[in-house]
């Protein structure tokens, strides 16, 4: 559940409004991307726009998972993450685990045409 205050704000960026992957732009839910200390991240930069079919997709649970779905939808929030974000939900201030991350997605990025 995204505060109500996040809420609003992402309520007027038209960019919430149509889902993110890829070409897709059908009207949007909301996904939260990473969790962290067991909980979603409640941050501008972890909710993406994704349609009912995407989010689906990108949630491990789901029976119609999609682990290129979960892997672009990390790579669209990793473009918006600051390295303040990346200190702030890093053990120990390590950014290892997000650049390394980040490196690898966005090699997928460029070999799938992201």
């Amino acid at each position: 559940m995204v505060p109500k205050e996040l809420k609003e704000k992402l309520s007027e960026d038209p960019w919430m409004k149509r889902c993110c992957y890829k070409y897709c732009g059908q009207p949007t839910e909301w996904h939260h991307v990473f969790t962290y200390a067991g909980k979603q991240i409640q941050e501008e930069f972890n909710i993406v726009p994704a349609c009912k079919t995407h989010h689906d997709q990108a949630t491990p649970h789901k029976f119609n998972y999609k682990r290129e779905v979960q892997e672009y939808f990390e790579w669209v929030a990793l473009q918006r993450m600051t390295s303040e974000d990346m200190r702030k939900y890093s053990k120990f201030n390590d950014l290892t685990t997000w650049v390394t991350r980040a490196n690898y997605l966005s090699l997928k990025a460029n070999k799938y045409g992201w």
